[in-house]
């Protein structure tokens, strides 16, 4: 099979592809690796470590309110009062622990939840040790609080802080194992960045080496090609025949400007030999065909003035079926009748004349601005001279920036100048160069401009307007 530059190009590629496969399925590893570090840090260490602080802090407040109740002594009013706090702090107490029963299957240590199951055993102990030490105080008297009072703080505050060593222990345990996962997903970004730092580096080097191969293979192979050029384009056909040195495109080129040096050769000998003859029929062959030439350039004149011509006369008739203003194509000296449409002739510039306070147009055949004859510009040029600042300038779609030097001077003489928009213009040339000049005083689409003509118009006084 012919290796060629294509299929040298597409082996590197796909080197290059395998190895960018490889090194994402590695860095996907790496970020399942964070994401389930991140899973267990958000969903079971966190939360893990924070229960048994609030279980803590809710038994403290428990001996708080108990303490309370037996205070309160003979007083029903605070007595009731103390008994519904203590009993909503054992509420929160029941709610801590359900949610830590909910997180322990979690665990991955056994011995947390060992100290777990101890910290249980001995919360329902203080329960009831609050509970009989608060009932000893019951009677009001001054001997039973005081007796409440030492029998809450000798058994009660003993099992309590049994309660709590074990959560201590047990927040401690957590506060231990989430530094570790953190110290974990530390070392699983640094992995996941080295990974991608080699396959990057990886890449790199083979497609450095690939460039370099196929570069030091292309600029012999086109240097040898080019030198070889070069000498037949000097005229040199006796150098010797380029080395093919490889089998792809650029051997091929090599193998075609040897045969195209020979096929020169060959060719070169053949015509040195009829020369004389060749000279002679092309003395004959130019003549002919300079007369020809002069024939068709006088011909082509000829048909593109008949053929502007019968346009814009047919424009300007077809116009008339659709418009309600009669539409008439511009004749030299034909008078300026209001509420009339003219179009310039074909190959003719369209001009206003005032001809004795008569409004003429007229036409000529200057040269061409813009490339365009008739111009926009020479047109609105005559009618600024003529109006002044009671003309108004409309620009449609259209190429180029024909109509942007007769707006200029519509602008300097006062007149009001409306162009299309882009977005209903076909192409937004003309009307595109005298917006982006700042000479438009609106840009409208192309629904809007008749309207708008018909407002501005029927507001000047010497107007009248036909439907």
């Amino acid at each position: 099979m012919k290796l060629t530059i294509g299929r040298k190009l597409g082996l590197g590629f796909a080197t290059l592809l395998c190895l960018m496969i490889v090194s994402s399925g590695l860095a996907y590893s790496r970020l399942r690796e964070i994401r389930r570090t991140e899973t267990r840090l958000i969903e079971v260490r966190v939360p893990s470590q924070k229960l048994p602080i609030d279980l803590e802090r809710d038994l403290n407040q428990s001996q708080n309110k108990g303490r309370q109740v037996i205070l309160a002594g003979a007083d029903p009013v605070r007595k009731e009062a103390a008994e519904k706090k203590y009993e909503d702090i054992w509420k929160d107490v029941d709610k801590d622990i359900a949610a830590v029963d909910e997180y322990a299957p979690k665990w991955t240590l056994q011995e947390n939840r060992d100290l777990w199951n101890k910290a249980k055993e001995n919360i329902p102990k203080l329960h009831d040790t609050q509970r009989a030490a608060m009932s000893i105080a019951s009677s009001g008297t001054g001997e039973a609080i005081i007796k409440s009072g030492i029998e809450f703080t000798d058994r009660a505050t003993s099992s309590n802080d049994a309660a709590i060593a074990s959560l201590k222990e047990l927040a401690d345990s957590f506060t231990f194992l989430l530094h570790q996962n953190e110290e974990e997903l530390a070392a699983a970004n640094s992995s996941a960045a080295y990974t991608l730092l080699i396959a990057a580096l990886v890449g790199l080097g083979i497609g450095i080496g690939v460039a370099a191969y196929m570069g030091r293979s292309i600029s012999a192979s086109t240097s040898a090609v080019l030198s070889k050029a070069e000498a037949i384009a000097a005229g040199d056909l006796t150098s010797e025949d380029v080395k093919v040195s490889s089998e792809d495109e650029l051997g091929d080129l090599a193998t075609a400007m040897n045969k195209m040096q020979a096929s020169l050769t060959k060719m070169i000998i053949s015509v040195s030999e009829n020369a004389q003859q060749v000279a002679n029929a092309s003395e004959e062959f130019s003549a002919v065909s300079q007369q020809i030439t002069t024939n068709s350039e006088e011909t082509s004149a000829q048909a593109n003035v008949v053929s502007n011509a019968i346009f814009t006369m047919l424009l300007a008739k077809r116009l008339a079926t659709k418009c309600a203003l009669p539409v008439r194509e511009c004749k030299a000296g034909d008078l300026l009748i209001p509420s009339t449409v003219w179009i310039a002739p074909g190959d003719y510039h369209m001009v206003v004349q005032n001809d004795n306070h008569l409004m003429r147009l007229g036409t000529h055949q200057g040269p061409r601005e813009n490339f365009c004859r008739p111009s926009v510009d020479v047109l609105f040029r005559s009618v600024a001279a003529v109006y002044g600042a009671s003309a108004l300038g409309v620009i449609l779609t259209g190429m180029g920036q024909d109509g942007l030097k007769g707006c200029e001077a519509l602008s300097a003489a006062g007149a009001s100048i409306i162009v299309q928009d882009e977005a209903s213009s076909v192409v937004w040339g003309m009307p595109g160069f005298v917006a982006r000049a700042g000479l438009a005083e609106k840009v409208l689409p192309l629904d809007q401009i008749g309207n708008e003509i018909i407002r501005r118009v029927a507001a000047q006084p010497s107007f009248q307007l036909t439907h």
